[in-house]
């Protein structure tokens, strides 16, 4: 057992991940955090430690650890200095989002070998499969979590955060593919590729649904582009089997187009649409007490004009946000007469608060974050403002430095042996990263969810290895 466990530590660790997701939905509303998160934390000190075990050089290791150990020490400095309100859950929350680049920073010194890809190629696939078999199971017996509650529709199963489980699958789907087409058999690539599709759409978020094409059709491009330059390399089996592939796979994009009208997306889409324009009538008729014929400016400079522009907005405001800042501050934030659809986007009701409690601190502040725990009620959704309100200058700027260093070291390896690394493997990790980073702005839920953001530690790891490898055997 213990060899077993020796050879296969990442996989058993991959393979763990959904099943931690499954025990933290039945402990979700425990006020003192869920086993799995623990766990989690645990696995984490554990596997720096183990890199630190096996690196022959520590040097540069002890460096990187060093300087996000020095950072968090200054965020947490600077809480004591403004006064915390909960030093505890911040420091939680800051746990969480620091296991991206810890992690990442140790798989990259980790991966030395083929082992390790294989072991994260199998294990994504088994997750896959995993994810699939308990969503049926949980919605078959009446147990499972609805994405979208209010409208019952989108099957998420026994995982809590519909945004961050979207962002696995995602994840997961371009490595399924990619696993299968090594099978050689085009009609099982296929039939994958279906599932894929089904199990996108059966998740009902605008992210899974929107991932289909970019997926697809990133394939097909690379399909094309592979036929095109490295031409030596495809027999004629091989340009047969791109050729079915890429007909294939266009038609399921055509297909997910088609079969809009009847997807969980499109009912969600369809219903808030509705809402929002019966809203937007009531904003215009409440507009038409104001002159038509005043500009925004017009309306501001007329102290008349501008109470009675407060008085038509002000109930329809979040309250919250109106209780902190005042009508005014949060209407100027607005634009001051904004339309139902921007009032009823929840990411921006959090930026704004945030954005007004970041106005509101000190060049100090702002240079390492304020705390978490100011927002805990209205945690940011999308993942970049969050990093950038919550750590500051220099938070950010670590962090979308760490992110854009394998998107540079992948440009160069690109540049210099582009012949070498242009392969169906490396071009799905790359397009799983670019999903990612997307995602991470366009839905959020993976730079602060521990179960998410292992998946990206893992890629940008492989991304280092792959092109470590090209550097060495390419030459």
């Amino acid at each position: 057992m213990k060899e077993i466990i020796k050879k296969n530590w990442l996989f058993l660790l991959i393979v763990l991940q959904p099943i931690l997701d499954i025990v933290a939905y039945f402990q979700y509303d425990s006020k003192i955090g869920t086993i799995a998160g623990y766990i989690r934390l645990l696995l984490m000190v554990i596997i720096v430690f183990y890199a630190l075990y096996k690196i022959p050089k520590k040097r540069n290791f002890l460096i990187l650890m060093g300087i996000i150990g020095i950072y968090c020490i200054l965020h947490i400095a600077n809480g004591f200095r403004v006064g915390y309100l909960s030093l505890a859950e911040d420091v939680s929350y800051m746990a969480k989002v620091l296991q991206m680049p810890v992690l990442g920073i140790a798989f990259c010194y980790l991966f030395k070998n083929n082992s390790h890809k294989k072991q994260i190629i199998n294990a994504f696939v088994v997750n896959f499969f995993v994810i699939i078999g308990t969503t049926l199971i949980a919605h078959l017996t009446g147990t499972g979590e609805y994405t979208y509650k209010i409208y019952k529709v989108g099957y998420m199963g026994w995982f809590a955060n519909a945004n961050s489980q979207s962002i696995i699958i995602v994840t997961l789907v371009p490595f399924v593919l990619y696993w299968i087409s090594r099978k050689k058999n085009i009609f099982l690539s296929f039939i994958t590729a279906i599932l894929s599709c089904l199990v996108l759409i059966a998740n009902g978020t605008k992210a899974a649904y929107l991932s289909i094409f970019i997926i697809l059709g990133g394939l097909i491009f690379f399909y094309l582009l592979d036929y095109l330059l490295v031409r030596e390399k495809c027999v004629k089996k091989e340009k047969s089997k791109m050729l079915l592939l890429s007909i294939g796979f266009f038609v399921l994009m055509i297909g997910s187009v088609i079969i809009y009208p009847i997807t969980p997306r499109h009912l969600v889409d369809v219903s808030d649409s509705g809402v929002r324009d019966v809203e937007n009538q009531t904003i215009e008729e409440k507009k038409q007490e104001i002159s038509e014929k005043l500009t925004v400016e017009e309306i501001l400079a007329d102290p008349q004009e501008k109470e009675k522009l407060i008085e038509c907005y002000k109930p329809l405001l979040n309250e919250r946000l109106v209780e902190k800042f005042g009508v005014e501050a949060v209407l100027e934030e607005y634009g001051w007469m904004p339309d139902s659809y921007t009032m009823a986007d929840v990411r921006l009701q959090k930026r704004i608060y945030a954005k007004l409690l970041w106005e509101d601190s000190d060049i100090l502040t702002k240079l390492v974050g304020m705390e978490f725990t100011q927002m805990k009620d209205s945690d940011l959704e999308n993942d970049y403002a969050a990093i950038y309100y919550y750590y500051g200058y220099l938070g950010m700027g670590l962090y979308i430095l760490f992110l854009i260093y394998f998107v540079i070291i992948v440009g160069v390896v690109l540049i210099k042996k582009w012949k070498y690394v242009f392969n169906e493997f490396n071009f799905t990790l790359f397009m799983v990263y670019v999903l990612q980073l997307g995602l991470a702005q366009f839905s959020g839920a993976i730079l602060r969810r521990p179960n998410a953001s292992i998946y990206l530690a893992l890629v940008v790891a492989l991304i280092f290895y792959q092109c470590q490898k090209a550097k060495t055997e390419g030459e």
